[in-house]
């Protein structure tokens, strides 16, 4: 659900209330089933729980408006889902294992100057529970985005059409990571894996991304694989970002 209620407060620019709302989670409680007199409709009543970080309870309590906003949202996007709602109880959200790392990588990803990888990023948190094939996808173009981004910067010429392993490969080579440019030997092996962790986070995006239409029955993405992509695509995002920034080659003197 918080998908559709940051998707409703930004369709209406209420970019503030949509940004808030991200960042929580919202747990539907069953309370009763309630009939219309005469109507023969029947209604499922639910308490709505929200769970938020305290950041996000220090800005409502300042801002009833705010507050009122979000809340008249969920009420509505929870409506149109065939819940009528009883009342809205907004609770603490204490931080996971997974929400401090994805707090790290977010620090780094958007440390650095290319607004559309924190975009991607942001997607990819946004559709890991809610839609794990799309975060998928979104993974595979962040770090599409942080190859391009990488060799741009350096004016690097390369094909826009080209697919990520090509893309991946160019920035390794760039950056003097490519693994026939090391003298060690383990170094080697590890960028070399590095190199099929990526071949293989376009693999899995081909095959259960949702890049491509599905018909039922096909193999879809669980969360926990979401996951899984989203973290492998985000180190190997940040690793060749933080080795961009620190590399000395002058821009344009690395091999393609």
């Amino acid at each position: 659900m918080i998908e559709s209620v940051s998707r409703w407060l930004h369709d209406g620019d209420d970019h503030a209330a949509a940004k808030l709302i991200d960042q929580c989670d919202i747990e539907p409680h069953f309370i009763d089933l309630y009939f219309e007199i005469g109507g023969g409709r029947d209604y499922e009543v639910y308490d709505l729980v929200v769970a938020a970080p305290r950041r996000v309870h220090i800005t409502l309590e300042g801002n009833s408006e705010l507050s009122t906003l979000i809340e008249n949202a969920i009420r509505g996007c929870a409506e149109s889902e065939g819940m009528q709602v009883r009342g809205i109880n907004w609770i603490p959200r204490t931080a996971s294992a997974s929400d401090e790392l994805d707090r790290e990588l977010g620090l780094t990803l958007t440390s650095f100057d290319a607004e559309h990888v924190s975009r991607f990023w942001q997607k990819c948190l946004d559709r890991k529970s809610s839609d794990p094939d799309g975060a998928i996808t979104v993974a595979r173009s962040m770090l599409e985005s942080v190859c391009k981004h990488i060799l741009n910067s350096r004016s690097i010429p390369f094909d826009h059409t080209s697919n990520l392993p090509s893309l991946f490969h160019a920035t390794l080579d760039c950056l003097s990571l490519a693994p026939r440019q090391q003298t060690d030997d383990a170094f080697r092996r590890l960028l070399g894996n590095c190199q099929s962790i990526v071949n293989g986070l376009a693999s899995v995006r081909n095959d259960i991304g949702d890049a491509h239409g599905k018909v039922d029955g096909e193999l879809t993405a669980s969360q926990f694989e979401a996951e899984f992509a989203v973290n492998l695509a985000a180190s190997v995002a940040t690793f060749v970002l933080q080795q961009s920034s620190v590399a000395t080659s002058p821009a344009g003197s690395c091999g393609t």
